[in-house]
């Protein structure tokens, strides 16, 4: 019982951390991109 609590939470961490370190990857590209759009970079 005890195991199925911890590996189910520490599937939905792994999930979370993965889907947040997306996010992060698309908004740094975003921003990567917006800065090289700019004239004087």
């Amino acid at each position: 019982m005890i195991f199925q609590i911890t590996s189910s939470s520490y599937t939905v961490s792994f999930a979370f951390v993965s889907s947040m370190k997306m996010v992060l990857a698309l908004l740094w590209a975003a921003l990567d991109s917006q800065n090289r759009s700019l004239p004087n970079s």
